[in-house]
């Protein structure tokens, strides 16, 4: 598959009636589609030129319109709550600070 100037090879699988593509990060990033530094996501020349090229996929607010999604989700599962994370100890103060700032 190829991309403006970048190509790649990938497994591509086939369903049977409508979906939605998805492109993972492997092979965004091999398209140069996506480059990812230090926990930093960088949208590339190529993405640019992408958005220009097809400006309709690229705007609106990000909601998708027509289509029903479902989240099938197992009954006899019992819900878990996630335990409380805590703030690093570098940051309590600032957090602490925000926080108060925002109540008064």
């Amino acid at each position: 598959m190829g991309v403006c100037d970048g190509f790649t090879t990938a497994e591509v699988l086939v369903i049977k009636g409508r979906g939605v593509s998805l492109l993972g990060k492997t092979t965004a990033t091999e398209l140069g589609v996506l480059k990812v530094a230090i926990n930093i996501a960088v949208v590339t020349p190529k993405a640019k030129k992408m958005k220009q090229q097809y400006p309709n996929v690229f705007e609106g607010i990000g909601k998708l319109k027509n289509k029903k999604i479902s989240l099938d989700i197992d009954p006899t599962v019992r819900p878990v709550a996630q335990p409380y994370r805590r703030i690093p100890f570098n940051r309590r103060e600032k957090v602490q600070d925000k926080t108060k700032n925002s109540w008064t």
